[in-house]
């Protein structure tokens, strides 16, 4: 799944290789602009080109493609045997693992374009589309994952759903933007109605998920902000001038207090760190790429370009 789980941690506990050597490669037909999917010793890959590819995890190999017809620009979910995907056609399958035979699709209002990461959570499917032609409303939906089933349908949302929606405790967490300042909103998971709504004041996308941790949900604005709102009530807790747009996930440690960092495209490898319910700090690295590794305290950082 999109940045792990449904709260879009950023934090697996899974063991890295052993070394960095190359094990293989793949050649899809366009870009791969979101991250694959990695479940059941498969490798899942979206891309530009319209098709989901299903690699074999330790070789590379191709076991299986779908064209869907349309970009594809999220992440696929992985869960009960299905691989779910959204595509720019306006369509969300949910495919055979094993063969990619579709199970099921759904096709949104006016064939709405969905760029979102679908996310399994509490066994249930929720993705955002575009804005509707015939409404002029975005949606967002929750949908039963084993037949397509719609649970229910908010068909409200003022602006694009371009970012992937996160879940957590009884919540569904999204941004929106593009035409009007974008908002911070919050559902009601099992009934899909309003909890609350942040007004940044600032008219920009909202490309980065949302990601719930110590009570807040921290989440990055293109418009060169971060910011920390109060999980139950949506109230700003600080905010930050990031010098750059955020489109990047924040991750959260499990160490101690420690519990943001991100990396801003602003034309230097940033990092910004933060404790909890303290404004943060931004860390600038010289030279426009490289590795960056830290630990949870932030105390050691390392970029091969110094």
């Amino acid at each position: 799944m999109f940045h792990y789980d449904a709260q879009r941690a950023g934090v697996t506990p899974a063991s890295g290789p052993a070394s960095a050597s190359l094990m293989w490669t793949y050649t899809t037909g366009n870009l791969v602009y979101p991250s694959a999917a990695v479940a059941d010793g498969y490798v899942f890959i979206p891309s530009y080109d319209g098709s989901v590819y299903a690699l074999d995890e330790y070789t590379g190999s191709l076991i299986w493609s779908f064209p869907t017809g349309g970009n594809i620009i999220g992440t696929p979910a992985v869960g009960n045997g299905m691989v779910y995907v959204s595509s720019k056609n306006g369509y969300v399958y949910a495919l055979n693992e094993q063969n990619g035979a579709v199970n099921w699709r759904i096709a949104n209002d006016n064939l709405t374009p969905v760029t979102s990461s679908p996310v399994l959570a509490d066994g249930i499917l929720f993705y955002g589309t575009f804005l509707s032609p015939s409404s002029g409303f975005a949606e967002v939906l929750a949908v039963d994952p084993q037949t397509g089933a719609v649970i229910w349908k908010n068909t409200g949302i003022p602006d694009y759903v371009e970012g992937s929606l996160s879940v957590s405790n009884g919540r569904v967490f999204f941004g929106v933007g593009a035409f009007n300042p974008a908002l911070i909103i919050a559902l009601n998971e099992t009934t899909g109605a309003q909890l609350w709504s942040y007004g940044t004041g600032i008219r920009t996308t909202v490309t980065s998920a949302p990601a719930e941790a110590y009570g807040n949900v921290y989440v990055g604005l293109d418009g060169n902000r971060f910011l920390a709102l109060n999980k139950a009530t949506g109230s700003l807790v600080w905010s930050f001038n990031t010098g750059g747009g955020t489109n990047a996930l924040p991750v959260r440690a499990e160490h101690d207090d420690w519990s943001v960092a991100v990396e801003i495209p602003c034309g230097w490898t940033s990092l910004l760190f933060a404790r909890r319910s303290r404004r943060p700090g931004l860390l600038r690295l010289k030279g426009p790429q490289g590795l960056c590794a830290g630990c949870d305290r932030a105390e050691t950082i390392r970029n091969d370009n110094l």
